[in-house]
């Protein structure tokens, strides 16, 4: 498994991840079309820190790494970590989190955290099978445009 940043020419690639039905709902944006899209792909792209995972040349998900600085220099925070719908459920996700854990590592970082919103049991069994532990819950802090209600997110992390 390799990864890259992102690239102006990843825009219909990182729309199909985000947007993909069982993604969407655990990422950051609403659903909309490629052109509404376009304006954050650039900033994401400006912002170099979302990257595609890839095998060969086979693009099989996505990831964003956040590096911390100073007293916080040991910590990454990972986030936007998502499957290709054609890659997920056939063992990608596990060398993917294996890889980025790697990534970070090799950056100095001994803490690897993230979020995950509590109505994702997949995403939270996957995540502690790969060694991340419960710290806490963050009340109402994920909103859905189209839910009424306030879901809360459950922070987890992974010493390396």
């Amino acid at each position: 498994m390799n990864h890259r940043p992102i690239e102006p020419r990843d825009l219909a690639m990182l729309h199909a991840i985000y947007m993909d039905a069982e993604n969407n709902p655990f990422l950051d944006y609403e659903p909309m079309d490629v052109e509404t899209f376009r304006t954050i792909f650039e900033s994401l792209v400006r912002s170099g820190k979302t990257h595609l995972l890839l095998v060969g040349d086979q693009v099989v998900g996505t990831f964003a790494l956040r590096l911390h600085s100073r007293r916080e220099a040991h910590v990454a925070t990972l986030g936007s970590f998502a499957m290709h719908p054609l890659f997920r459920g056939r063992g990608f996700g596990g060398r993917a989190i294996e890889h980025i854990v790697a990534i970070a590592q090799s950056k100095g970082v001994r803490r690897l955290q993230l979020l995950v919103e509590t109505d994702n049991p997949r995403a939270i069994g996957f995540y502690e099978k790969h060694g991340f532990v419960r710290e806490g819950i963050l009340r109402g802090a994920f909103r859905r445009a189209s839910e009424t209600q306030d879901c809360d997110e459950l922070a987890m992390a992974r010493r390396l």
